[in-house]
């Protein structure tokens, strides 16, 4: 029965959640089960007894980025064009990245034609002088997955 037909049989229903809203639920919540015993641990209040479900959010780029600077592990980061061959230049050096180890930089077949998801790197010198390299959305890219090509 749907909430209209309900309210309109016995009155003002307290307490009563549509089924939509119902439904949203499992979509936009983790399970309390998946929280983390270190959470609870540390008094974070996501959850309580009528409410079953924690909030599950995916950081965005920024955010990744802003944890990577509160670490206190970032000295300077710099942004390379990565062009269709994979290929980049960062320091004077050229590099090529994997596109069987980074997928997200091989082409994908449209209509059109091929089209790259990924047009740039971010390219981030870490406090102990090692380069670190991300995506665009900063999702860390394994140093076996560049190949260094020529020095320019």
């Amino acid at each position: 029965m749907s909430g209209v037909a309900y309210y309109l049989l016995f009155g003002l229903c307290d307490g009563m959640e549509s089924y939509y809203k119902h439904r949203q639920i499992p979509q936009r919540e983790l399970p309390l089960s998946a929280v983390t015993e270190a959470a609870v641990a540390k008094g974070k209040k996501c959850f309580c007894e009528k409410q079953p479900y924690a909030k599950a959010r995916k950081l965005s780029p920024a955010e990744k980025y802003q944890e990577l600077i509160d670490e206190g592990h970032v000295k300077k980061t710099t942004r390379a064009v990565v062009n269709t061959e994979n290929v980049f230049v960062y320091d004077g050096v050229r590099c090529r990245i994997s596109s069987e180890l980074c997928p997200q930089y091989s082409p994908t077949e449209t209509k059109e034609g091929l089209m790259y998801g990924m047009d740039y790197i971010n390219c981030i010198l870490m406090d102990d002088n090692e380069i670190a390299f991300y995506d665009a959305n900063m999702d860390y890219i394994p140093d076996e997955a560049i190949e260094t090509i020529v020095p320019i």
